[in-house]
């Protein structure tokens, strides 16, 4: 807590770390809503509020953590990281761990073997009650996404309130709606020599899995938006360079231009004798997959290929 007048996210008044005995005891958002309230009590205002990591997890007592780990070392998942990393409690691997801090990482451990270790009665109950369905199991695992400020940092509108909105979104386009998921353990090893990842079906039990932790996420619609990246461009800008082309273009082949008409008439005629459909769509489409915003069903109506005019 500090109070610096011009706060800025590199340099803030106040930090709040939540960690994961107070959320299965109290819940997240009610410390939140206490932290809030003795700001308030203090005279102060919520000004800008971001999130500087995430975790998501889901609980699953009655599986073995053994069951998803031992696919894991058989390498029958695909990935979207390298970095993988695998804990062992002799021989029996306990843990594995994909991705790194700076922006999403996912893990895979044996969540009974972590309650007793850490000898915590309450702890344990609290277990039992909110996440294992007031069972006592013989065995349980735990999935856990860890969302850092690196990843939340590429999109706007990333406030905590609409994070925690529209957070089943967040975890369906991370782990579902992409062709390079964060992580999908597969119904058998890939062969990798011969890039056939992709023709693997997904492991059924993994298809529970993920679909459990997107709905008791949330499922509200995706409310996100890319940034503006380096090497992006200002749309203005965009317009006034595309019209300076055109125009430099029109005076070389003698057209006259003296309005906006004029000026859309002649790149239409440009369009129609140097592009494609064909060559456009290929070119959106590229923009779009690196901008996150693909869709495959926009087409456009640009006249034939010049070759075959």
């Amino acid at each position: 807590l500090d109070f610096r007048e011009n706060a800025t996210r590199q340099l803030s008044n106040f930090s709040l770390t939540v960690p994961g005995r107070a959320c299965l005891l109290n819940g997240a958002l009610a410390v939140r809503g206490w932290i809030s309230r003795v700001i308030a009590s203090l005279g102060g205002v919520l000004t800008d509020e971001w999130l500087r990591r995430l975790d998501v997890c889901v609980d699953l007592p009655g599986i073995q953590a053994s069951t998803l780990l031992e696919l894991c070392e058989k390498r029958q998942f695909i990935a979207s990281s390298r970095a993988i990393q695998f804990r062992y409690d002799g021989e029996a691997a306990t843990s594995f761990t994909l991705g790194n801090r700076k922006s999403v990482q996912m893990q895979i451990y044996d969540k009974l073997q972590e309650v007793r270790y850490k000898n915590d009665p309450e702890y344990h109950a609290a277990m039992q009650i909110f996440r294992w369905k007031e069972m006592a199991p013989q065995g349980a695992t735990r999935v856990e996404i860890r969302i850092y400020r690196d990843w939340f940092a590429k999109w706007q509108n990333t406030e905590v309130d609409n994070v925690i909105k529209c957070l089943g979104s967040v975890l369906h386009q991370l782990l579902v709606d992409t062709t390079r998921p964060l992580f999908r353990l597969l119904a058998q090893t890939p062969d990798r020599k011969n890039n056939h990842q992709s023709k693997c079906d997904i492991h059924p039990l993994w298809e529970l899995i993920r679909e459990k932790m997107i709905r008791e996420a949330g499922n509200e619609p995706l409310m996100l938006q890319r940034k503006l990246r380096k090497g992006d461009i200002d749309v203005s800008r965009a317009a006034k360079m595309a019209a300076a082309f055109v125009i430099t273009a029109a005076v070389q082949r003698g057209i006259g231009i003296d309005c906006l008409d004029d000026l859309i008439e002649e790149f239409r005629q440009l369009a129609y004798l140097n592009l494609s459909n064909d060559i456009v769509a290929a070119q959106y489409q590229k923009k779009a997959v690196v901008a996150g915003v693909s869709n495959p069903g926009v087409e456009f109506d640009f006249g034939a290929n010049v070759a075959s005019i």
